[in-house]
């Protein structure tokens, strides 16, 4: 198996699409100061993703997860 930073994002989230029945997966990747790259992709019927949509801003309103403290502007990272 190739180390995960080799595959392409495409191959990673058809290989999430094959395990999960419905999903949705958002991130951002900042390419410079002034410019950031932004993928969503949706996998499921309408009111899954919706669901699904309303659960993950529940969880970031909540401050839950591992990175909830961590300062957006810090760069030590």
């Amino acid at each position: 198996m190739e180390p995960l930073e080799l595959v392409a994002t495409t191959v990673l989230l058809a290989e999430l699409h094959r395990r999960f029945d419905d999903s949705i997966f958002v991130a951002s990747a900042k390419m410079t100061k002034d410019e950031e790259d932004i993928v969503l992709s949706l996998m499921g019927s309408y009111h899954s993703v919706l669901g699904l949509s309303v659960i993950a801003r529940m969880a970031a309103e909540s401050g839950d997860g591992p990175h909830h403290d961590k300062d957006e502007n810090d760069t030590t990272n």
